[in-house]
């Protein structure tokens, strides 16, 4: 079924986002966030894709934040929209 399939890879593409080697390269970062990317971080704040991307590029020591993920899923939510949501 099609809409597995891109849950599979937004799945995917979100936890090769975890990589050290990711998180610290804005080119690499740029290929996988989407333009319109959001986030509500555990703050409470709202980040952006630039304001995002600039905070991991600038965090010198990536491999010290481990993240452990759970309750990963996706949906579609319309045409080439995929909602995954997962507690980080």
């Amino acid at each position: 079924m099609v809409i597995e399939d891109e849950v599979a890879v937004v799945i995917k593409r979100e936890l090769v986002l975890l990589a050290p080697e990711v998180r610290g390269s804005a080119e690499r970062l740029e290929d996988l966030l989407d333009p319109d990317f959001r986030e509500i971080g555990k703050s409470g704040r709202l980040w952006t894709r630039g304001a995002m991307i600039a905070a991991l590029v600038a965090d010198t020591e990536p491999a010290q934040h481990g993240i452990n993920l759970s309750d990963m899923s996706g949906r579609t939510v319309g045409t080439g929209r995929v909602l995954l949501t997962y507690v980080a």
